[in-house]
């Protein structure tokens, strides 16, 4: 769409996509883009928006050509809902290219009226820590469940540092998304085995752990029954 169309510029996910943001829970068939016309227009796979003001001229002046990232972020969650916003913000912030000012700025844009509730609460929600879009979703579902949940806690018994655990819930379950990337090729059984001793160390410190999948993510009810039962087993 912008190869054959030199004066657009990517909107919504499609700008997340052009700045190698994470997706989660948007309409691949569909492209957004940002142009100097008067009214949006709307046909089979294309969705053309009013640009904002300054946003061509960010274009042409930068790389990328696209809203700023702050404004895919906002524009995201207003279009494909909470979920989908904080995967991208999470990330956005992590990599230090927005910030919370600037993404609370963006609700101000004219797209961003329909859905602006949701993108206000991703803004919230939104956690810089997260390492993967699976450790997004797996915050989402234990604070919406209504636990305890603090991120990227380091954990220490006699022995000193047994390591840094994604989440640790009710202060006695530590809780890790494993997305199962580092235990293939010709490293993952040593990987396997490090995880193995780390996980017996925080048993022995008094820690129920709860490791979770993306299909694991897919059953929230089956999540809140593991961490209840890892609750009540380190009480």
């Amino acid at each position: 769409m912008l190869l054959a169309h030199p004066t657009w510029i990517a909107s919504h996910h499609a700008a997340l996509a052009v700045q190698d943001l994470p997706l989660f829970g948007v309409d691949l068939s569909v492209v957004d883009v940002a142009a100097a016309v008067r009214g949006c227009r709307i046909r089979q796979g294309l969705h053309m928006h009013v640009a904002a003001p300054g946003h061509l001229d960010q274009a042409d002046r930068g790389s990328v050509r696209a809203v700023p990232v702050a404004a895919a972020c906002v524009l995201t969650a207003t279009r494909s809902g909470l979920e989908a916003g904080v995967v991208a913000m999470d990330a956005a912030l992590r990599r230090h290219l927005t910030t919370r000012e600037q993404l609370t700025e963006a609700l101000a844009l004219p797209g961003a009226r329909f859905g602006v509730g949701l993108a206000r609460g991703a803004i919230e929600l939104a956690d810089p820590q997260a390492e993967s879009p699976g450790e997004s979703r797996t915050r989402l579902l234990l604070s919406g469940a209504g636990f305890e949940v603090r991120s990227q806690v380091t954990i220490t018994d006699d022995g000193g540092d047994i390591g840094r655990v994604d989440f640790l819930v009710g202060g006695r379950v530590v809780v890790e998304f494993d997305g199962l990337v580092k235990y293939d090729g010709a490293n993952g059984k040593m990987e396997l085995a490090r995880e193995k001793v780390r996980e017996d160390r925080l048993r022995s410190a008094g820690y129920a752990v709860v490791r979770l999948t993306w299909a694991d993510l897919n059953h929230p009810d089956r999540v809140i029954a593991k961490v209840r039962r890892g609750l009540a087993a380190a009480a």
